[in-house]
Parts: C-alpha cells; structure tokens; sequence
C-alpha cells in the first residue's frame, strides 16, 4: 500500500506529509463514534504519527535525524483498521484532525475522508508540537478551550 491521508473535517485541507516530515495532527481509531486509541504528531503517510527525539529535522536533506519510528496502532492489526475504515460505516475507521483544529470533542466521532491526493501537497500547518500516543479515551475534556496538547501531558 502506498502513501495516503486525510481530509481535516474542521478546516477541510489534507492533512500533508511527505513521509520525512508532516502536519501535526491528532488520529483517532473509532468505532461506532467511540474512540479505541489516539496518537498525536506529525503525519507520517501511513496512517500513523511519528514517534521522535528532540532533535530539530525538517527537510529531506536532513535524512531522519530526529525521526526514531512511528507509533503503532495497539488495540488492533492494521488489516483490521483498514477493514474498519472502509467499511462505509462513518463512525468506524480513522478520524484524522491538524492539531490546531482539533476542539477536543472525542464523542460521536465520525471518520475522515479520504484525500485523493494522499497528502502530498504544500503544507498549511505547522510541524512542531507535542508527540504522543494514548489509549480509550472515553471523554471530551470540560470546554473549548483546553486544548489536545492537554490531553498529552505525561505521555
């Protein structure tokens, strides 16, 4: 399987990597609206974030200083996740958000759309932020103002 993403369905842009780098988004793995795992950083084309040290990258010239891995999906195999998100169910499959238009809602959490163009296109967000990975997430946090970097505290 090659490279693919998301549509944000906040701000309605993809959600942009170029397998060295990416957007920094939030991903969730739902089923029936209910959030099973979450991972946060930037997009790594394959339906993960990835996992890094502190050490500042950015560019292909770079190599993958910085870049250790991607997360993984715990709770299930991805062949399973595939199964899910494309099994015309938009409650099940994989909700894919840039960090900073996530309003933190993680209830009746439906699945993002497809990109056609597999997130290789100019990148509109920023790359830099929190990385972290979390498991069954059963509630939103109190207000739109605390944001998902919140959520990753002690990760």
């Amino acid at each position: 399987m090659g490279c693919f993403s998301y549509i944000c369905p906040e701000c309605k842009h993809p959600i942009c990597s170029d397998s060295f780098s990416g957007e920094h988004c939030i991903l969730m793995l739902v089923e029936d609206g209910k959030v099973l795992e979450w991972m946060q950083g930037e997009y790594d084309s394959y339906g993960r974030t990835f996992s890094m040290d502190a050490t500042a990258y950015k560019t292909k010239a770079n190599g993958l200083k910085g870049v250790t891995s991607s997360y993984e999906w715990s709770v299930m195999d991805w062949g399973d996740i595939v199964d899910l998100h494309y099994n015309d169910d938009s409650y099940s499959g994989i909700s894919a958000y840039h960090s900073k238009c996530f309003d933190g809602d993680m209830e009746n959490v439906t699945v993002s759309d497809d990109d056609p163009e597999q997130g290789w296109e100019s990148y509109r967000f920023p790359t830099e932020g929190i990385h972290g990975h979390g498991t069954t997430i059963k509630v939103k946090p109190s207000g739109h103002s605390r944001r998902t970097s919140e959520l990753c505290q002690g990760v």
